[in-house]
């Protein structure tokens, strides 16, 4: 039986803690099989430059694998397809989640310990649209991917500053979560695509770059060990999967519960 992350008798009463009582959705066989074949030629990955690539139509070279590039930085990429999903509940899942930990232990009960956004007078701001309840505030997260628990801080910022294209976000359909600070070592993003029937999620990682005034640069010299990049893809698809079952049926529950 696998562990999970305890909750509270107070948890226990509210109205989603029923969801932490499933099982949680296996991972995709074929997401698992291509990780166990070993990290990705480095020329397959996207890099932080070309990151604009990602409204193009189709697949890119490699849209699940991990690696280390040339230059010491690690590289994650995963695809994860969400039938019943819209672009809309994706950004209400990041401006709902982090206003109470039970949220996140949902999302996956046996490695999301604890969350809590730094904003939540903006998260429970009814002017708001989802996107504008998250965009530039800050988590604070415990989850564990690899050996050990990690104390994480995730800086929420609107995509364009993050340079994805002004003029392609006009007519975006879909939505992207981007997430990148100067003091953050890694540089991220959940891209959500409409696709018949609901959303492809692209979800990239580029660990070992900040933004710096705007634009990404290396954050510092040091080289990335394996272990993290392929660490984090596991945990990303196993997240990931679990919250496309359980977000279609949340969210229309939900969705006013601020």
């Amino acid at each position: 039986m696998q562990r999970r992350v305890p909750i509270t008798e107070a948890q226990r009463e509210l109205s989603y803690a029923k969801y932490y009582d499933e099982e949680i959705v296996a991972p995709p066989r074929e997401s698992l099989a291509l990780i166990q074949k070993g990290p990705i030629d480095p020329a397959e990955a996207l890099p932080i430059s070309e990151r604009n690539r990602l409204f193009e139509p189709g697949y890119l070279e490699a849209e699940i694998g991990f690696c280390i590039m040339p230059d010491g930085t690690g590289y994650v990429a995963n695809l994860t397809r969400m039938p019943g999903v819209t672009a809309e509940m994706f950004d209400w899942w990041f401006a709902w989640h982090g206003l109470d930990s039970l949220r996140y232990k949902i999302w996956d009960r046996e490695d999301h310990m604890y969350c809590q956004t730094r904003n939540p007078e903006q998260a429970r701001d009814p002017k708001l649209s989802y996107k504008e309840k998250y965009w530039n505030t800050r988590h604070d997260v415990i989850e564990a991917f690899g050996p050990e628990p990690k104390e994480v801080v995730i800086p929420f910022i609107p995509p364009q500053n993050m340079g994805f294209d002004p003029e392609k976000l006009k007519d975006f359909k879909g939505t992207i979560v981007a997430m990148a600070a100067e003091d953050n070592r890694t540089i991220s993003c959940h891209f959500v695509q409409p696709v018949e029937g609901g959303v492809e999620l692209y979800s990239r990682f580029w660990f070992g770059w900040h933004l710096k005034d705007g634009h990404p640069e290396r954050f510092d010299d040091k080289i990335m060990p394996e272990q993290l990049p392929k660490a984090l893809l596991l945990h990303n698809i196993k997240e990931f999967t679990n919250l496309a079952r359980l977000l279609p049926r949340i969210f229309p529950e939900e969705r006013d519960n601020f």
